[in-house]
């Protein structure tokens, strides 16, 4: 197979630099930043849930009643908040 692009073009090597988006410095710096803000909301968040969870789950232990909801629901929510968190600091 023949490639694409011929290796003696001389415009093939700027080719990718030209097309590719690019934001000016400040731009991302400050959207980066946002990013950042937001997943700390998130991760104070999912840890104050499972701190939560954790708290109701050593409360309830010793009575009679159900609290697998409470158990799983809010230790999964916490969960999801954090890889939320994560996602929006590390740029994923």
């Amino acid at each position: 197979m023949e490639p694409l692009h011929s290796p003696t073009s001389s415009s093939n090597s700027s080719h990718y630099e030209v097309n590719s988006p690019s934001m000016p410095n400040e731009a991302a710096k400050m959207q980066h930043q946002r990013l950042f803000q937001r997943g700390m909301r998130w991760l104070c968040g999912g840890v104050g849930l499972l701190g939560l969870s954790l708290v109701v789950n050593f409360l309830l232990f010793q009575s009679d009643q159900s609290f697998t909801w409470l158990m799983y629901g809010m230790t999964s929510a916490g969960i999801l908040c954090l890889i939320k968190s994560m996602a929006d600091i590390f740029g994923f």
